[in-house]
């Protein structure tokens, strides 16, 4: 159950980061209000690049540079594959509502804190 739920909070994290690559490509009028914010706006930087160590290094007990080199290469090849898995179920299940990509993000980086309590609480 730990596995699962540490595995589900970095691939959680990772996609947050693709999500934010997907808007900073996107038109600059439909960019979220986290961006106005330049504190705010480094949130999608450390949860696509640290928040994923920890859990990843719960699950596997290696060098945490070696994990961290390993973390680079797959939110670089990974993220944008899991943020569009993401946008496109969450689009096409729960977006009736006119939400945009930002609450999606939103969602991802929460989710991904959830699921990394829960794996720390069951571990």
């Amino acid at each position: 159950m730990t596995t699962f739920f540490l595995t589900i909070a970095a691939i959680l994290f990772i996609a947050t980061y693709g999500i934010h690559s997907i808007i900073i490509i996107g038109n600059p009028a439909n960019r979220p209000n986290i961006y106005l914010n330049p504190i705010l706006s480094v949130i999608p930087y450390l949860s696509g690049f640290i928040l994923p160590i920890i859990p990843i290094k719960m699950l596997i007990d290696y060098n945490l540079i070696l994990i961290f080199i390993i973390n680079l290469i797959v939110v670089f090849f990974l993220s944008p594959i899991f943020a569009k898995i993401l946008l496109v179920n969450y689009s096409n299940r729960i977006r009736m509502d006119g939400s945009s990509d930002g609450e999606i993000m939103a969602f991802s980086f929460l989710g991904g804190i959830i699921f990394m309590i829960l794996g720390f609480l069951f571990k």
